[in-house]
C-alpha cells in the first residue's frame, strides 16, 4: 500500500474512533439519552406551619385540595413534582405552599445515573382574601 492512503486510512480510523467516543461519553452524560426507571427521593410527609392564630384544620384541607388542584392544571411542570405538597405556611394574608421536586434515575446502556435538579423544591403562593394561586414565593 502506499504510505498517502496508509495515513488517510489511518486519520479516518482515528477521526471516527474520537466520533464515536465522543458520541457515548455524550450519551452517557446526557440524561435524556436514556429513560426514568425511578426515583431517587420519595413524596415527603405533609408538614404544616401555622402561627398562634391558626385556621381550622379544615382551611389546610381546602388549601391543600387547591394547591394539587393547581399543580394537576400545569401538565409542564406536573411531571417534575411530587403531586402532593410537602409544606404548607400559613401567614397573614396568604398561604406559602411547596412542592418537592422529584429526583429522577436515568438508565442507559445497563448504567444508572441520578440526576439532582437545580431547584429542589417549588414554591406556590395561594391569596386568603380571594384565593388567587401564583407560582412563587409571594408571602410575606
Amino acid at each position: 500500500m502506499r504510505p498517502i492512503i496508509k495515513r488517510l486510512l489511518l486519520m479516518a480510523v482515528i477521526v471516527g474512533g474520537v466520533v464515536v467516543s465522543g458520541y457515548f461519553a455524550l450519551a452517557l452524560l446526557t440524561p435524556q439519552f436514556g429513560r426514568i426507571v425511578g426515583y431517587a427521593n420519595q413524596q415527603p410527609q405533609l408538614k404544616i406551619r401555622q402561627p398562634g392564630n391558626a385556621s381550622p384544620a379544615a382551611n389546610v384541607e381546602h388549601i391543600r385540595q387547591l394547591a394539587t388542584l393547581h399543580l394537576d392544571y400545569k401538565p409542564e411542570i406536573r411531571q417534575f413534582y411530587w403531586p402532593e405538597p410537602s409544606v404548607i405556611e400559613e401567614h397573614d394574608t396568604c398561604w406559602l405552599v411547596i412542592f418537592t421536586r422529584k429526583v429522577p434515575i436515568y438508565r442507559w446502556l445497563g448504567f444508572e445515573e441520578v440526576v439532582r435538579p437545580v431547584d429542589q423544591v417549588m414554591f406556590l403562593t395561594i391569596e386568603k382574601r380571594d384565593e388567587t394561586a401564583r407560582l412563587g414565593r409571594w408571602c410575606e
